[in-house]
């Protein structure tokens, strides 16, 4: 999808239900993915953020979001719905050969937020722990440490489901990683 805008008229393209889109964007364009069941998006070349909310997700996509004229944004195969607020999702590293390793940061607008995170895409009847990254540690200078949120076994799409409370605003890391 070609987009071109000029200094006095920008351009906007609003692309949904689109699980992969190869773009070439100008300085005056952008492009907004969106997904009712709140799907996140990503890129080839950098990693996108996700806006999520109870009405679905969105992505914005400008030039530099790209890292140069032309690029490519699939969703992951990683769908977040919060019970309120706003949720922001970056996908990190999303590895599926022989080792599962899928890290992803979210923030959420509310420390109350219930959020379903649901991970597709993993070998049905397998065995995936889940992990939170928090800041700090123990105290005893050796920094981040990750807080086990338990292990998972993938239903028959190869799919896991998630229900998870924040409690709090910071940004949080999160990774699934086979067993």
């Amino acid at each position: 999808m070609k987009l071109e805008g000029s200094t006095i008229k920008r351009t906007t393209a609003l692309i949904k239900g689109a699980p992969i889109v190869r773009l070439l964007l100008d300085q005056y364009s952008t492009a907004q993915f969106e997904d009712d069941h709140g799907a996140i998006f990503d890129s080839a070349q950098n990693r996108l953020t996700t806006v999520i909310d109870g009405n679905g997700s969105f992505a914005l996509v400008t030039l530099s979001d790209l890292g140069g004229m032309t690029g490519t944004v699939f969703q992951r195969n990683l769908s977040v719905v919060p019970n309120v607020g706003t949720l922001l999702v970056t996908p990190q590293l999303w590895t599926l050969n022989r080792h599962v390793k899928i890290t992803w940061t979210a923030q959420a607008s509310d420390p109350a937020a219930t959020v379903v995170y649901t991970v597709g895409g993993l070998a049905p009847g397998a065995l995936y722990a889940i992990t939170d990254v928090r800041d700090g540690g123990r105290g005893n200078g050796r920094g981040n440490r990750a807080v086990s949120l338990g292990t998972y076994t993938a239903d028959p799409k190869g799919c896991i489901r998630v229900s998870m409370r924040s409690g709090t605003t910071a940004n949080l890391t999160y990774s699934v990683i086979d067993r």
